[in-house]
């Protein structure tokens, strides 16, 4: 079985010389970005804009106000069964407000 034919392949090819400065700083941000350092180059040589991968500490909490949607359903839960969740609210409120600060 042959393979398809890519329809818009890459036929031209263009050299281009960095400064070991340039490409440590070309590097950086195709790594951070997630890119193969020629697919970064191709999106910005095209203006394409570029945004870093999260860090460690972003997924972090990022998953923590994931447990903390959870929370608020259970907390939801809760309210329309009649129970009183005032602090269970203010507790998950707070939580929320310092993930947010440390996102910014």
């Amino acid at each position: 079985m042959s393979r398809k034919p890519v329809e818009n392949k890459r036929e031209k090819r263009i050299t281009i010389r960095f400064t070991r400065e340039e490409i440590l700083k070309i590097s950086y941000w195709s790594h951070a970005t997630g890119y193969s350092l020629a697919y970064f180059v191709r999106l910005r040589t095209l203006n394409f804009e570029l945004k870093p991968r999260l860090t460690v500490e972003e997924v972090g909490i990022f998953r923590k106000l994931t447990g903390i949607s959870n929370n608020l359903n259970q907390i939801a839960k809760l309210g329309h069964l009649g129970d009183d969740i005032r602090l269970e609210i203010g507790q998950t409120l707070d939580i929320i407000n310092q993930s947010i600060e440390k996102l910014q």
